[in-house]
């Protein structure tokens, strides 16, 4: 599974939402998709049905909180190719 974001300062990675979250069972979400794309890959249509249907709401939610923590996010290509 790919990594849908990925955050940092101009030190590197800091952190990213990826198979991770998505394969993840345990309740507590602490990247940057705010619990939205957690443990989606359990649920009827998987990762991709969550991008469909949240992807622009999580991305804007992403973006404040980037600002808010200093650090800059990026969109992964990958990803965004399957909301076209």
């Amino acid at each position: 599974m790919a990594t849908v974001m990925r955050w940092g300062t101009s030190d590197g990675e800091k952190g990213r939402c990826d198979a991770k979250c998505h394969e993840a069972r345990e309740p507590e979400c602490v990247c940057m998709c705010g619990g939205r794309f957690h443990g989606v890959a359990h649920q009827e249509g998987g990762l991709e049905k969550a991008l469909e249907d949240l992807w622009h709401e999580v991305w804007e939610a992403a973006q404040k909180r980037a600002k808010e923590e200093g650090v800059s996010l990026e969109a992964m290509p990958v990803q965004l190719h399957l909301l076209g």
